[in-house]
């Protein structure tokens, strides 16, 4: 990451910083159950129907788990690239149009709103939002999201991370040469490691 007076971490956002809406490849291979080839003049013994009952009912669990995770990994990549665009926008626009920054952040509220139902599935989509307010410098929402995982749910790296920007404040944070812009940055690039997501790592 760029930046001359901030880390190569977290850099300052602008015009080069483009968020990359490329979406990682979600199509998986079907599952092929081809009929066995007869041979002429040697008799096939016919399968039992409960055996074909077993077999269908377990590639149709398989088929179920595989959509299942299929629409909540589209679902994960729907809610960072969304509220990571709208806090990138909060902070470009808030910059030129400091009046305007509350009618953004509302919109920040509003997306974590409207996908309530996968952040509460998913224990680290705070946590990940706490990033964007770190990278996008954006302390106006980091009570908003401490006041979210309270009531959600507690969760130690979260903690961290909370006990991080409350200790040292954003902008300490985000100095280059400052100790605490290292471990945060490493514990944020290794757990988006963990979770292959991009948006934040790449």
């Amino acid at each position: 990451m760029k930046g001359d007076q901030y880390s190569m971490q977290f850099p300052n956002a602008n015009s080069e910083t483009a968020i990359n809406d490329t979406i990682r490849d979600d199509s998986m291979r079907g599952l092929m159950a081809g009929d066995g080839d007869s041979i002429t003049g040697i008799p096939m013994r016919k399968k039992s129907s409960g055996v074909d009952e077993v077999n269908s009912d377990k590639k149709n669990n398989e088929a179920g788990m595989r959509d299942h995770y299929l629409k909540r990994f589209r679902k994960e990549v729907d809610f960072h690239h969304k509220v990571a665009y709208r806090f990138e926008k909060a902070y470009r626009l808030g910059k030129k149009m400091s009046e305007k920054k509350q009618s953004l952040n509302l919109d920040i509220i509003d997306c974590i709103s409207e996908h309530s139902g996968y952040i509460e599935q998913d224990a680290m989509a705070l946590f990940y939002c706490l990033f964007f307010c770190i990278y996008y410098r954006n302390e106006e929402l980091v009570e908003f999201l401490r006041s979210l995982i309270q009531k959600i749910y507690r969760h130690d790296k979260i903690d961290k991370l909370l006990e991080y920007i409350d200790v040292n404040g954003i902008e300490r944070i985000r100095t280059v040469g400052e100790q605490i812009n290292s471990i945060v940055y490493h514990m944020i690039f290794y757990q988006a490691i963990d979770d292959d997501l991009r948006i934040v790592y790449a």
